[in-house]
Order: structure tokens, then C-alpha cells, then sequence
């Protein structure tokens, strides 16, 4: 049996791996606890959306910003927490960073009988699955023991599905599911610890995408769990670029959208009128907006300086 733990400072040295678990416009949509209606809004109520909007470097290392929005069922459209957290893939470690240093968050290599020592994002909102932290300033050290490892296919890829067993005494003998390259499937983005939904329900993963996965949960919940296309309401988190440093033409418009900005275009969005994201586009200028009917939107248009979002019109 062996033990894996790992606490990186940051060294400059660079990371060229391809992106599996964070890239560029991945999302990925759970149902935990709400802090507000708990004794109204029920089972299925409370809805938590992660999304990958922002690729940046750090001391030569290839991250990814993932920022945190929440709805419930009486207050729909999904509204940024105020909570982010940014990733670096190291193969099949997914690490995160806590002040000056790296932490894992997940091992998708662990086999059977592996001990795994993580952390527990500190003092990140809805990232962070525990209340106890070992201190005022540090996150927290999970120790967990890997029970099963076995094998599904998702969207064509064959991927590893952890079970995993908690060793530590304030969590002894609660379990989870970690999927390769996806994360937990149980109540919060960061793991199992002390999640459920309201009124005693639990809570656990909906479903993650990208560009090259899709995968949805099957149903626990009754009734069902909401669909999957929901989105963040996009002008509530910009960090706002200058109005004149992007130029969106023609306007209004009937299919095709064109775009020029001063800088890469990392991502284009349409947003309706509800903050539901209906169309997007990676890294391209142009948006084919075919499939939509007539009617006033928002266009979110993402760059490595920052965002804007303007209100476009189809006629």
C-alpha cells in the first residue's frame, strides 16, 4: 500500500498538458445546501453551476479560473457567489491554489488500497466542503483510503471511477465517487464533506461538460433533477473591458455575428433574456446564430484582459 500526498510550493518550471478537467468553458452543475428558503425550496431546489471562464499562467504553469453561481427554485436565474478558484492539471493530479502554494484536490490515478492525503479549498464559499478548518488561515488536510477502482465509458472515453473511503475523524467512513476527469459525483464541487440539500436531502453531482465530454448523473432524485443547460448570468461577473475595445457587427443582425476585439477572443456566449446561455463559440470571432429566433440577448465576450457583455438584437 502506498500513500500519496502532495503540497507543491510554486517553482518555475512549465506544464504543457493537455487540459481534461478544466478547460476553457467547462461546466459543471451540482445540487447542495442552500443558505437561504431551506424549508421552502425542498429537494432539487438549490443549484450550483462551476464554469472554467478565464486560462491564465502562473509561475510558468498552465491554469484554469473556474468561478461559482447559484439559483434556487425561487430565485432562477443562477447569479455569481462572489467565489472562484483557480486549477493547474498535472497529469492526472488536479491542484489548486491556496496563497503562495499548489494543494490537491484530486488524484485521478490512485488505485485500490492508495491512501490519498488533499485539501479542502480554505475560506472559498461554495468550493469549500468543510466547516472545520485546521485553522484560521489554512485548508483543510483530508485523508482518504481508495475502497474500488472501475471502469466506465463516458461519450466514447474510457475513464476510472474512484470510490473513496474518509479516514478522518471528524468524516470517519463517508464515501464518495471521484470520476477521471470530471471530479465528485456527490454534493460539492470540492467533495463529499458535509453537503446535502434542504430538508435532509442529498445532494450530488448533475452533470459536468466540454468541448469533448458530456456526462449526466443518473436520476436520484425525486422528482427529477433539473436539466442540464442551465448557465450563469453573465454581466453579474465581468471584469469589465473598455466598451470601445470590442466591436460587434452588424447590429442588429440576422445569422452570423462578427467580432473585433484588441486582443484574443477566448470564448463567445448569447445569453437570453431568463440569463440562460443559449449558443457558444471557443476561441473564433464569429458566431452562427441560426438556431435562434428573433429577439433582444446579451453576447459575453471573453479575453485573456478581461470581459463585456453587450445587448445585441435579432431580427
Amino acid at each position: 500500500m502506498k500513500q500519496l500526498s502532495f503540497f507543491l510550493i510554486l517553482t518555475p518550471f512549465i506544464c504543457l498538458s493537455q487540459k481534461s478537467f478544466a478547460p476553457l468553458g467547462a461546466e459543471w452543475n451540482y445540487e447542495r445546501t442552500s443558505e437561504f428558503h431551506s424549508s421552502e425550496i425542498g429537494c432539487a431546489g438549490s443549484h450550483f453551476n462551476y464554469v472554467v471562464e478565464k486560462e491564465l499562467i502562473i509561475d510558468d504553469k498552465d491554469c484554469s479560473l473556474i468561478r461559482a453561481y447559484h439559483s434556487t427554485n425561487l430565485d432562477t436565474v443562477l447569479r455569481y457567489t462572489g467565489d472562484s478558484l483557480i486549477v493547474w492539471e498535472d497529469g492526472d493530479q488536479i491542484y489548486f491554489q491556496q496563497d503562495s502554494s499548489f494543494l490537491l484536490l484530486f488524484d485521478f490515478a490512485a488505485e485500490v488500497g492508495d491512501t490519498i492525503i488533499r485539501f479542502d479549498p480554505f475560506n472559498r464559499g461554495a468550493f469549500s466542503a468543510t466547516f472545520y478548518e485546521d485553522s484560521d488561515t489554512t485548508a483543510r488536510e483530508l485523508i482518504e483510503f481508495v475502497t474500488e477502482v472501475s471502469e466506465t465509458v463516458i461519450d466514447g472515453q474510457n475513464l476510472k471511477i474512484q470510490n473513496i473511503v474518509s479516514l478522518d475523524s471528524d468524516f470517519f467512513y463517508i464515501t464518495d465517487q471521484v470520476i477521471e476527469g470530471i471530479g465528485s459525483s456527490s454534493e460539492s464541487f470540492s467533495g463529499f464533506y458535509f453537503n446535502t440539500v434542504a430538508n435532509g436531502c442529498n445532494g450530488e453531482l448533475i452533470c459536468y461538460s466540454n468541448d469533448m465530454l458530456n456526462y449526466e448523473t443518473p436520476n436520484t432524485f425525486a422528482p427529477a433533477h433539473p436539466n442540464c443547460d442551465y448557465s450563469p448570468l453573465a454581466d453579474s461577473v465581468d471584469d469589465q473591458l473598455e466598451d470601445d475595445s470590442i466591436t460587434v457587427f452588424p447590429d442588429p443582425f440576422s445569422t452570423i455575428i462578427e467580432v473585433e476585439a484588441d486582443s484574443d477572443i477566448l470564448l463567445l456566449r448569447i445569453i437570453g433574456i431568463d440569463g440562460r446561455a443559449i449558443l457558444s463559440e471557443s476561441n473564433q470571432a464569429v458566431i452562427n446564430t441560426e438556431s435562434i429566433i428573433a429577439g433582444s440577448y446579451l453576447l459575453q465576450v471573453i479575453t485573456p484582459q478581461g470581459n463585456l457583455t453587450k445587448k445585441i438584437v435579432k431580427f
